[in-house]
């Protein structure tokens, strides 16, 4: 009998789909051999750029993706925090595409930091 991973973290405190598709994404990036800490890294981030939109994962745009960023940002967080969050939310968006939720792929099109 499979498990849901259970991270007190509280990566997955979403209810419904979205706790749903993370489950999904844990399982996809486990089956991808990412490591223990960058797995858990890397759903948390999803989970928190998820919480912080105001739309349907299948709605995210560049400029939703580059809001979140300016408002880590704001938040006072170092550059390469939201180069993680940036990475994490291109991989999440990677795996919406694979699922049929996305497109393509939002992040693709945010610019890099080039200082």
């Amino acid at each position: 009998m499979k498990s849901e991973p259970d991270f007190t973290d509280g990566a997955f405190e979403h209810k419904g789909e979205l706790r749903l598709i993370l489950c999904k994404y844990h399982d996809c990036l486990s089956v991808r051999n990412y490591q223990p800490a960058t797995l858990k890294k890397n759903v948390r981030l999803a989970s928190k750029f998820a919480y912080w939109l105001d739309c349907q994962l299948s709605e995210i745009t560049p400029a939703n993706v580059e809001d979140y960023l300016i408002f880590l940002h704001k938040q006072g967080r170092s550059a390469k925090t939201i180069k993680n969050h940036r990475s994490a939310i291109k991989v999440f968006c990677d795996f919406l595409g694979t699922r049929g939720i996305l497109r393509d792929n939002p992040a693709l099109r945010v610019p890099k930091r080039t200082a």
